[in-house]
Order: structure tokens, then sequence, then C-alpha cells
């Protein structure tokens, strides 16, 4: 449904604090953020599983494994993170 990188901040528990703020922006009345995921987590309610894999802190090499798991999986909630290659594929075949 949606693939997406939390890099490592000041604190270990970021990867919690982001997943948190997910669940708290679905409930919200006013326009969430990410309104892409708080759709999904409320249309999906019940059926949805957090899975992540810890990959060692490289800005490069993080960005382009979240590019390769959207071009894989193409996943409806992802958006712009995709290579240029698929991007113009999607464009070409709507």
């Amino acid at each position: 449904m949606y693939v997406g990188i939390a890099k490592q901040r000041k604190r270990q528990s970021f990867l919690r604090q982001r997943f948190r703020e997910y669940l708290r922006e679905q409930d919200r009345a006013d326009e969430p953020r990410r309104s892409h995921i708080s759709d999904m987590l409320r249309r999906w309610r019940g059926l949805i599983y957090f899975y992540f894999a810890t990959v060692e802190e490289d800005s490069n090499l993080l960005d382009k494994i979240e590019i390769d798991l959207n071009d894989a999986f193409q996943p409806p909630k992802s958006h712009g993170d995709l290579s240029a290659t698929v991007r113009a594929a999607k464009r070409a075949f709507p």
C-alpha cells in the first residue's frame, strides 16, 4: 500500500513516533498532512500490517532502496518515489 523511509533522528524511537503520527492523523477532523496515508489507514482499518527493515543509515542507499521498492510494488499510496523509467511507463499507460 505504501513504502517510505524513516531516517533515524536524535532519538531511537523515530519510527515508532512516525507510525503514531500516522495513526493520530487518520482521526483528525481537519485535513491531515499526509492525507493519502490517513485515507489508506481509514479505508483498510484492521487489514493493514506494518512491516519494517533496519538498514545501515546511508542517505543515498536509503533513497535507492525506497525507489527500488516503490518501482517493484508500485503501491497506490506512494507518490513520486518512483524511478524516471517507471514514471514514464505509468504516464504512457494510465
